[in-house]
């Protein structure tokens, strides 16, 4: 591999001589010699995590020694502070956590199987697929949660009941990043009241006057479904998942749950 002396300076941070980067290189076992225009490296045949020069240049600072550099500040000051959705992450983690949910981080990529024929939901536009899937149980990026919660209850079913877990995280609908918080509760009494008094907390917490309407979720049982209507707009639903959904995914008990856009 052949390192360039301006790249080496660049990523340093500072100059080094010719000889100084020869001799880092040999205590770390490479071999190394200058030529005019920059310093050819032989990488021994052991080392196969070095893949870029990069990894020269880090072996290099290791081998100078990191107590050796002297730290600088940057040249225009800057504050650090927390992005908004993460500050809103953060206090919907609490609110369910206070709830009684433990949270959960599933895969984000999925099936068409899983997130539509097992949720007895028809197959909508905007999906996202992977161009080159590695499996047919990753085809496309998630555009709904509820699916990757179902299927954590799916591999705890034999623990013992309730089980109640949540998620804050990304969905993708037409290609457009959506973050969502989605909730599950299984156990013998799991019923619409219960699920509904979670979506009003979480509401009440966040201090967001909602109402709730009809919904035609096929994934939800007729009549003891709901969605969340914000200035007139749907953003999620909730209620008792439908028993051929809940035998979809090989569980017996009654299941409720929510799914709201941030």
């Amino acid at each position: 591999m052949n390192l360039e002396r301006e790249e080496i300076e660049a990523l340093l941070g500072f100059r080094l001589t010719d000889r100084e980067i020869i001799s880092c290189l040999e205590k770390m076992r490479y071999g190394a010699k200058a030529s005019a225009r920059m310093i050819d490296v032989s990488v021994p045949a052991y080392r196969s995590d070095i893949l870029h020069t990069w990894d020269l240049i880090e072996d290099i600072a290791i081998a100078y020694g990191f107590d050796k550099i002297k730290p600088e500040l940057p040249a225009t000051p800057t504050t650090g502070k927390a992005h908004p959705m993460s500050l809103l992450r953060n206090s919907l983690q609490e609110i369910m956590t206070g709830l009684g949910y433990f949270q959960v981080m599933p895969f984000t990529l999925t099936n068409e199987r899983v997130q539509f024929d097992k949720m007895r939901r028809e197959k909508t536009g905007g999906i996202t697929r992977i161009l080159y899937p590695i499996s047919e149980d990753h085809t496309i990026v998630r555009p709904t949660i509820l699916p990757n919660l179902l299927e954590i209850l799916s591999i705890n079913r034999h623990r013992e009941l309730p089980q109640r877990i949540f998620e804050v995280g990304d969905v993708v609908v037409d290609c457009r990043p959506v973050q969502r918080l989605g909730a599950v509760a299984i156990h013998h009494q799991g019923n619409f009241t219960e699920i509904q008094s979670v979506v009003d907390a979480v509401m009440r917490e966040r201090r967001m006057e909602y109402e709730v309407a009809e919904s035609n979720d096929p994934a939800f049982i007729e009549g003891r479904r709901a969605d969340i209507i914000i200035k007139g707009e749907k953003k999620g639903a909730f209620g008792e998942i439908h028993p051929e959904v809940i035998s979809n995914f090989g569980l017996e008990h009654s299941i409720i749950g929510f799914e709201l856009d941030l």
